[in-house]
């Protein structure tokens, strides 16, 4: 069985971001990564981020070719990552017509969370979770603040949200995109102001300096269309139009 000490998983927690590219001028920020029900996975997963560099980002595909090497999401016959396939339609928002699923597939195998793309995808949470009412790592750890779900949010999300405020103050992205309207109170303190209803139904909108924070449905909610996250892509290309410049080809 895989074992994983506390001091590699605090490391973990408290340095490791996401993936890709902080000079993009897109960001995506949602809960947390999937997953979290398997420990053995997560062993894995942090064990093999340690030993590839312990980078605050890294290269998506990379990192689950090493994690995971039997991740179906790479492959020459990929399937699309649900949450994955949304956020690319936003990022293909520069099409005349709705992507096919091969274009999406094609993003998600060769673009998607690269370290050299013009995106990237960060998490306000930092260890795999199946969904918000699970949490398994006090099963495992003794330290206080993995004993609940309660206690885990309280310790991250002020000390996560200040570095990732002080991340976009550095490099001053265009737009950061915030998925998850459920947990619209944490985007407000990504934000550092209130978020308002912009003129598009379904999206809020706030402004920092030079950066357009816009909080949108999670990519999985129920009832939520693909239209709707193509239309999320144009929104943004009409108030931060580069955003979509230089974008690699499909």
């Amino acid at each position: 069985m895989m074992t994983l000490e506390s001091s590699l998983l605090l490391k973990y927690a408290d340095t490791f971001y996401g993936y890709g590219n902080y000079a993009g001028p897109i960001w995506f920020i949602g809960l947390e990564e999937g997953g979290g029900d398997n420990f053995e996975e997560v062993a894995d997963k942090v064990t093999l981020w340690d030993t590839r560099g312990a980078a605050e980002i890294d290269d998506l595909r990379q990192h689950h070719h090493n994690s995971a090497p039997t991740s179906p999401w790479f492959r020459r016959y990929a399937k699309l990552q649900r949450t994955w396939a949304r956020l690319i339609r936003v990022l293909l928002a520069d099409s005349e017509t709705s992507p096919s699923r091969d274009q999406l597939l094609s993003y998600q195998r060769e673009h998607l969370g690269r370290s050299d793309s013009d995106h990237c995808l960060l998490e306000l949470f930092p260890l795999p979770s199946p969904r918000n009412e699970v949490f398994t790592y006090a099963k495992h750890f003794t330290l206080d603040h993995l004993q609940s779900r309660k206690k885990y949010e309280l310790y991250y999300a002020p000390r996560r949200i200040k570095h990732i405020q002080q991340r976009i103050d550095e490099y001053r992205p265009p737009c950061v995109v915030l998925y998850g309207l459920k947990v619209h109170r944490w985007w407000e303190q990504h934000a550092g102001t209130q978020l308002r209803q912009s003129q598009e139904p379904g999206i809020c909108i706030a402004r920092r300096g030079d950066t357009h924070f816009v909080a949108v449905e999670h990519p999985v909610a129920y009832g939520v269309p693909n239209a709707y996250f193509d239309s999320v892509g144009k929104y943004i290309k009409a108030i931060a139009p580069q955003c979509f410049h230089d974008k690699s080809p499909l």
